[in-house]
């Protein structure tokens, strides 16, 4: 029993005594808590106005830019691609044409990151419209990945930070659970079976798992009714022998 406590603090130690302000960010880009559930939490865990809810706001912001800078580039990159390949396209005009061409691909391109940096420090940016806008109700049922799917033309650098930290496994639990039911399909006597076989087994074995209870009461009326069918079948059998 001791021994089974021990194991016990241990998962927990290994998953739990270090958290990850990643942990936090993701209850943030959940539309039904945001930044307001972590404040609360916070709050009750460290005190108001700790340094640890200031950590979570920095780490926030600083993420989120990344990932604006990253779309910048990207939408730079592209303006240069298309003006490279409109450029290939005039191959037979002049080499003095081709350079006025240049010219104004440069200006062009110019002109996009200029409106890009204004438009980034003239107007809110998609993390602070997304925080200023009220919560979605806490009961609503709602897929969080469908959510920023639907909302990535609307919040395109914060849907893909969000769709990236929500695919990141918060523990390693599952894969440990694949691996320790995958050595008891696969041994060494049963090591050359194919994928679609492996994956068959262990479907069938979480299956039985689960429907378990069902199992169980399917088999109980099942015997009650076997019984019946025999009791019935006796009781026809003396009824024909008595009227013969």
């Amino acid at each position: 029993m001791r021994s089974m406590a021990n194991r016990m603090f241990h998962k927990f130690d290994k998953y739990w005594k270090y958290y990850n302000i990643l942990f936090a960010i993701a209850v943030i880009v959940d539309p039904r808590f945001k930044m307001q559930f972590v404040e609360f939490c916070y709050n009750k865990l460290y005190g108001h106005g700790s340094n640890e809810l200031s950590l979570v706001r920095s780490k926030l912001v600083s993420l989120f830019e990344e990932y604006m800078h990253m779309g910048i580039a990207s939408k730079v990159s592209t303006s240069s691609a298309s003006s490279s390949t409109h450029s290939a396209i005039d191959d037979n005009a002049s080499l003095a044409l081709n350079l006025d061409s240049g010219c104004m691909d440069v200006l062009k391109e110019f002109d996009t990151f200029q409106s890009l940096e204004f438009i980034g420090r003239a107007q809110k940016s998609q993390l602070e419209l997304y925080l200023e806008e009220p919560t979605i109700d806490r009961i609503t049922k709602l897929d969080v990945l469908g959510f920023w799917k639907a909302h990535q033309f609307r919040y395109p650098d914060l849907a893909q930070m969000a769709r990236d930290i929500l695919s990141v496994p918060i523990s390693t639990v599952a894969s440990e659970s694949a691996f320790s039911t995958g050595g008891r399909i696969l041994n060494q006597y049963r090591s050359a079976m194919k994928s679609d076989v492996v994956e068959a087994l262990v479907c069938c074995r979480d299956w039985l798992a689960g429907g378990k209870e069902t199992t169980e009461v399917g088999l109980n009326d099942l015997t009650e009714n076997i019984m019946n069918l025999f009791t019935n079948e006796d009781t026809g059998s003396k009824l024909t022998t008595t009227h013969d």
